[in-house]
């Protein structure tokens, strides 16, 4: 099993796309101050005051620097293949719900762009709460997040020999749960195949 501060930039990865929504949504809320202030820094070189410019930036940061962390850490644990054990799997589902809820927890925050300014505050914390509530609930499962899906892992749902079910992250199309014999455990219901 990986060590707890990865399991912890692991359940991490179930927000960072979340950040990047909200960014995306500040930059179409905000074009001109977004835009402006990049001008601004790189004519005058000086600091830009817009919260809204600071904000965006650093979400869309923290979501590249997860992806990339989190492509070079499975990529690495798939080569050195590090706690490898052998599990006996009695099943194996790609269950479409799996790679969908990531992909849900990202759009709450779109909300706020039929918003007025007046409420704009009000519904972005509202959005951001509700989106982490359901980034939480994703990661209860496991660490299904849209990073692991657009490092090109696919989520399966198996279940081992004495019942307990394990979410699987492979690379490959895996059809018959026979077939799986390596993997790394990320966490106590969670799994990398290295196969």
């Amino acid at each position: 099993m990986i060590s707890r501060f990865n399991q912890l930039l692991l359940a991490f990865t179930t927000v960072t796309p979340l950040l990047l929504s909200i960014a995306t949504v500040l930059i179409l809320l905000y074009p001109s101050e977004y835009i402006n202030a990049w001008g601004d820094l790189l004519q005058r070189e000086a600091n830009s005051n817009s919260r809204y410019w600071w904000v965006s930036n650093i979400f869309v940061l923290i979501f590249v620097a997860s992806w990339i962390w989190t492509k070079l850490f499975l990529n690495g644990l798939m080569k050195k293949k590090r706690g490898v054990k052998s599990i006996a799997l009695s099943s194996l589902q790609n269950k479409p719900l799996n790679n969908l809820l990531p992909v849900v927890a990202m759009l709450p925050p779109w909300i706020m762009l039929i918003m007025r300014d007046e409420w704009l505050t009000a519904v972005m914390v509202m959005s951001i709460i509700v989106a982490l509530a359901l980034a939480y609930v994703i990661s209860r499962q496991g660490y299904t997040s849209l990073t692991c899906l657009l490092c090109g892992y696919k989520v399966y749902e198996g279940q081992n020999t004495n019942g307990m079910r394990i979410h699987l992250l492979s690379k490959r199309t895996w059809g018959n749960y026979k077939d799986i014999h390596d993997i790394v455990l990320l966490s106590d219901n969670y799994a990398l195949i290295v196969q």
